[in-house]
């Protein structure tokens, strides 16, 4: 061992050593790489689940008068809901509201005189867990929770003016 070699057992220390320095190199290296946003169409990444906990929530306040008859063109979209209401017509879209919700977050806003909440309790095994409330002008509070898939509609139904009119909740949810 005096001509200038090393013993093998020192040989094999340095060398466990540059594995395990390399491998935690190759480690943080996936783990950053995983780490970038990732994209439909291209790139590398792995989209986050703080992303896909924002539901968009699209909330149309669909009004129809006792009586009336007809669909006006901007409440077409919702024809298979206005048609399920009898005794009501001449239904048009009086607001749309477009809301980004992330899970365990609420939105209010003011519809006409009524208030709305919406709250995006979580999204789960493929479906978003919502209540909407829709508060009448009189206090009275309308209420549906469910437990929707992506793409799904619920409808909320208030009544006002005496029960000359309805206006109809129609939210839907995306993520």
């Amino acid at each position: 061992m005096g001509s200038g070699m090393k013993p093998m057992s020192l040989v094999g220390h340095r060398s466990g050593v540059r594995c395990r320095w390399f491998g935690s190199v190759m480690l943080a290296a996936v783990v950053f790489l995983l780490s970038l946003p990732g994209s439909s169409s291209s790139g590398i990444g792995v989209r986050g689940a703080v992303a896909q906990d924002v539901v968009q929530v699209q909330v149309d306040v669909v009004q129809g008068l006792r009586g009336a008859q007809g669909l006006d063109p901007s409440a077409a979209k919702h024809k298979a809901v206005v048609s399920r209401i009898s005794g009501f017509g001449g239904w048009k879209l009086v607001q749309g509201l477009p809301l980004k919700i992330a899970a365990g977050k609420t939105d209010r806003r003011t519809v006409g005189e009524r208030n709305l909440t919406v709250t995006v309790h979580s999204v789960t095994g493929g479906k978003a867990r919502t209540t909407v409330v829709v508060t009448d002008p009189n206090g009275k509070p309308h209420k549906v929770t469910s437990s929707l898939g992506n793409g799904g509609t619920t409808v909320l139904t208030a009544e006002s003016s005496g029960g000359k009119q309805v206006h109809l909740f129609v939210v839907s949810v995306n993520w």
